[in-house]
């Protein structure tokens, strides 16, 4: 799969043209079935431009999230994140609720630092997606939807404030303590709580974004 060409004549700008063994169609992110929080993810990413990797086992859509992302970067003209797609283990499916893994734990460890994780501002999860989401009827957020959003975060973020709230600070000083975050992950984590701040129009930094700030980061901390 690559994108070929974005789809200007159509109406639909953020139609992608996709062409997979040899036949070409159209990629929205509302054609996605579930993904929401690697969609949500990608979004975050987009208005800061963190690098983010997706983890998932084989043909649960993380090439399509990346491109979909990519598409919105080229059609309005700004530099897209690095995007990077990852098996959660050699054999793809550590975690899997119905695949069992293959691999040694051993095997598992060696493959996860190679992996370099804590070099990504965001690392999401694309799991299994279960049937019913497969055969709801219901679309998702469009492309052009999600990118309007991100356009107007982008000119937002500038007006972020750098200021900390105080429980914000105990939640970053328990991520430090329990957790073990390094100093780099600190600043990376207030970085992109700014990103979902200016998503929200919001120009104080809360808890609320450090918090989800943290759940991309903690992911790290699992590779």
């Amino acid at each position: 799969m690559f994108v070929v060409g974005v789809d200007f004549l159509s109406g639909l700008w953020y139609n992608v043209i996709i062409k997979t063994k040899g036949r070409y169609r159209a990629m929205d992110f509302n054609q996605i079935k579930g993904q929401e929080s690697a969609k949500r993810a990608l979004e975050v990413a987009l208005v800061g431009k963190h690098p983010i990797m997706l983890i998932g086992p084989k043909g649960m859509g993380k090439a399509s999230l990346m491109v979909c992302a990519s598409a919105i970067a080229e059609t309005n003209h700004f530099e897209a994140p690095h995007m990077r797609s990852a098996l959660p283990c050699r054999c793809g499916y550590y975690g899997d609720a119905i695949r069992e893994c293959m691999c040694s734990l051993q095997d598992i460890r060696h493959y996860r630092r190679k992996l370099c994780a804590d070099a990504y501002h965001i690392v999401i999860e694309c799991p299994r997606v279960e049937f019913n989401k497969l055969m709801h009827d219901t679309e998702g957020e469009r492309s052009e939807t999600i990118a309007k959003r991100v356009v107007l975060a982008r000119k937002f973020l500038p007006k972020v404030k750098d200021d900390i709230p105080e429980d914000a600070k105990a939640l970053l000083r328990h991520a430090m303590n329990s957790i073990g975050i390094s100093a780099q992950q600190f600043y990376t984590a207030i970085a992109v709580a700014k990103s979902i701040a200016a998503l929200c129009e919001d120009t104080d930094l809360r808890t609320s974004y450090i918090a989800e700030a943290l759940h991309y980061m903690m992911k790290t901390s699992e590779f």
